[in-house]
């Protein structure tokens, strides 16, 4: 047998094994080749389907949203941004490196008391002494003005929103490190929501009768019942009267409605108050003009307000400023058959009216030009027209008829004294 170039020649079976050695070698290493092309696929894949679950910060889609319960709004923010709502009448929501500053925020505030005015008369009452443009817009359903105010101060050019709805206004402002685009995005966002009123059912009314004075009237039966305390003689009080607001062995007030509001006072024909200026001297007629009013019972405040309410009342609204401090009083005159104890006087608290930001833009104003703080009937005037017209809010209105309801019940028997 000859010897091959390499060698003697090999058997077959040698041959057929390494044949077969090679063979698995290379399916070995195409599955090896297929799993890594495999992974890595499978890593591609991961890595896109990650990088689509980053929220993407310039999609406002992928934006958190605030809601304000308080006030029945809503809006998207940027997720590395927060909100400081302490307090949710004014509501900053800004950057995380802004934390306490405010200068790169968008301003949200809501003030109540605006009645079903319109938008001018709000804007005049945060600027009353400022140039500024106006242009009307639409945020979502709502109609507002695009405000931009001159440059007088350091907002100078910056733009805020107006919207006036139910009585409210909301005020947008951007603050003067919040870029233009990121304060149009949010406010694309800003929707105020519609208020889902629940049904009522009709609440059973409660009796007051006094016998000594010889009347009642009802009222709602929510309320806790109404005690008329007699207040005596005192240096004070030149007379008598009977109040629904002290209790004879406590100095705090004691209301009986839930929102403490209403108050029920009757005084004696001879009672004369240095401190109270409510003028009791006289049984009011219901067929009197503000003229008869002020000749017959001589009040020491201003009228700023008059009219019949109902069928068996007056509507008085007073100011007057005692000793630099503003004195505001809504009060409902009933007349009764008692000679002695001539009116029911139903009178409303105002503390909220005092706080209306009108009066305190006015104050700040009177303060800045050097002329007198401690005249306020201006705005006073302003809110009582309002009132009368049931325009200054919707609270007030609901007070005023649940006012007349009690006064409409009211039933007076003859008493002789």
């Amino acid at each position: 047998m000859e010897e091959g170039f390499f060698g003697p020649e090999q058997s077959k079976p040698v041959r057929k094994w390494l044949i077969w050695t090679l063979v698995l070698i290379v399916a070995i290493f195409i599955v090896f080749l297929t799993v890594v092309s495999l992974r890595q696929n499978r890593v591609k894949a991961d890595s896109v389907g990650m990088i689509v679950n980053v929220p993407n910060e310039n999609n406002v889609a992928d934006w958190q949203i605030y809601n304000n319960q308080k006030y029945n709004y809503s809006l998207k923010y940027m997720n590395n941004w927060f909100v400081l709502d302490s307090d949710p009448a004014k509501v900053y929501i800004q950057p995380q490196n802004d934390q306490n500053v405010h200068i790169a925020a968008l301003t949200i505030e809501v003030k109540d008391g605006f009645g079903t005015g319109s938008i001018d008369d709000v804007v005049k009452a945060f600027y009353p002494n400022t140039q500024y443009q106006k242009t009307e817009i639409m945020i979502g359903s709502d109609k507002a003005y695009k405000i931009k105010t001159s440059c007088a101060s350091s907002d100078c050019g910056l733009e805020e929103r107006f919207i006036l709805k139910d009585g409210k206004v909301y005020h947008l402002k951007q603050n003067i490190n919040l870029k233009t685009d990121k304060f149009n995005a949010m406010l694309g966002t800003f929707k105020i929501n519609p208020v889902v009123v629940a049904s009522v059912l009709p609440v059973k009314q409660k009796t007051f009768i006094n016998k000594e004075l010889g009347f009642e009237f009802t009222y709602p039966g929510s309320w806790q019942d109404i005690v008329l305390t007699p207040i005596e003689k005192n240096a004070i009080n030149k007379g008598s009267a009977f109040s629904s607001l002290y209790r004879s062995d406590s100095s705090q007030p004691v209301f009986f409605d839930p929102d403490n509001v209403f108050g029920f006072n009757i005084y004696s024909a001879d009672f004369a108050n240095g401190v109270l200026a409510l003028p009791v001297g006289q049984k009011v007629n219901l067929a009197w003009a503000k003229e008869d009013f002020l000749a017959n019972m001589k009040p020491k405040d201003w009228v700023t307000g008059y009219e019949k309410l109902g069928n068996n009342a007056l509507l008085v609204v007073t100011h007057a400023d005692h000793a630099c401090y503003p004195d505001f009083e809504i009060n409902i005159y009933v007349p009764t058959n008692n000679a002695i104890y001539p009116n029911l006087i139903i009178n409303l608290e105002t503390s909220e009216i005092d706080r209306d930001q009108s009066i305190l833009d006015y104050l700040h104003f009177q303060a800045s030009v050097n002329q007198d703080v401690c005249s306020t009937r201006e705005p006073y005037q302003e809110i009582s027209d309002k009132i009368i017209k049931g325009t200054y809010s919707g609270k007030i209105k609901a007070e005023l008829d649940t006012a007349q309801k009690i006064a409409d019940s009211f039933k007076s028997s003859v008493v002789k004294k």
